[in-house]
């Protein structure tokens, strides 16, 4: 089998706009990639100033959204994967240093002295095993 002397370059971003339907990459050579909106749920959710407060990263290899704690990369747009993330895991509360809300209230909880009840434990954890203890 012969092959072109044609040599494959990565794809580079070099602009983004999102609006309200669908995210939109130029690209170094010339070309664009638009891709629905709904793949990606944390812009899909996010405000019109948030979804603009991006930054390219890797020289252009993806875009980042430090508002939105979002990182598309050029090659995955190109291939047409979607966000992996469920409308529910964007639902969950973030808190503003980026980890999840509810994590961080037990966590403020029980440095107050307040016991932590598990009322569901893993059923594969070995019996000879004892639960892990959280440092505080």
């Amino acid at each position: 089998m012969s092959t072109s002397g044609t040599e494959l370059r990565q794809a580079l971003a070099q602009g983004v706009s999102v609006g309200d339907d669908a995210l939109v990459v130029d690209l170094v050579d010339g070309r664009t990639i638009a891709v629905p909106l709904a793949w990606f749920p944390r812009l899909a959710h996010g405000t019109a100033s948030e979804r603009a407060n991006w930054c390219l990263i890797g020289g252009g290899e993806g875009i980042h959204w430090p508002d939105l704690d979002e990182d598309i990369s050029v090659e995955g747009l190109q291939a047409g994967r979607k966000s992996g993330e469920t409308q529910e895991s964007v639902s969950t509360p973030v808190a503003p240093n980026g980890g999840n809300r509810l994590a961080d209230d037990v966590l403020a909880g029980l440095k107050k002295g307040r016991r932590l009840r598990m009322s569901r434990w893993p059923s594969v954890l070995p019996l000879s095993e004892s639960p892990p203890r959280i440092a505080i």
